[in-house]
């Protein structure tokens, strides 16, 4: 098993079994007519799941990730004052959580509302990167790797975020990433 496979195995599972494994549960409403699974299409979200994490996008999420955490081992003490650790930390694990949950999720402005977190812990993790590297808070080629990764994640996110079908939306009434209309248009049906 290599390096990459044993991070995953290590990051993504709760038991001893090797590969990436999704753990799911089985709920069922009171009146037990219907399974919540079936409701939210369990079986087609696992096989979407599945399939997603063969991707580049995600291979390079689990890069960004692991970069990070290296960096965030071996910030100095001083880094430590700026809550860098934690900043590489949280942000990496953020793109890498809502990276999954936008891969999940069925509506277009919810997509995109996940986009822009995605976007936002992204350019946090290359600040991040930049601040430790003019400070020399740590290892320069890690840090510039860092950015350099995010560069390549942002490229691929981009044409994986064009796939997406802006017909298959729901209003939410907050009127934030709805497509079909600006918040001051009058109501309109979809």
């Amino acid at each position: 098993m290599n390096d990459e496979e044993n991070f995953l195995d290590q990051f993504l599972n709760d038991d001893e079994e090797p590969g990436i494994h999704f753990h799911f549960m089985n709920l069922s409403s009171e009146d037990g007519d219907d399974t919540i699974d079936e409701a939210l299409d369990i079986p087609n979200f696992k096989a979407t799941q599945e399939e997603f994490i063969k991707s580049p996008l995600f291979k390079k999420v689990i890069s960004i990730y692991k970069i990070a955490e290296t960096i965030a081992e071996n910030l100095d003490e001083q880094a430590d004052s700026l809550n860098m650790r934690t900043i590489f930390l949280q942000s990496a694990g953020t793109i890498f959580g809502k990276l999954m949950g936008i891969n999940a999720e069925k509506y277009f402005s919810w997509k995109m509302e996940l986009a822009t977190v995605v976007k936002n812990a992204s350019k946090e993790l290359a600040s991040a990167a930049f601040i430790c590297s003019s400070q020399k808070f740590a290892d320069p080629e890690y840090l510039a790797l860092m950015v350099e990764e995010i560069e390549d994640f942002r490229k691929l996110f981009n044409d994986w975020i064009k796939t997406f079908d802006p017909t298959i939306d729901m209003r939410d009434e907050w009127a934030i990433g709805y497509h079909h209309q600006s918040p001051r248009e009058p109501s309109g049906n979809l």
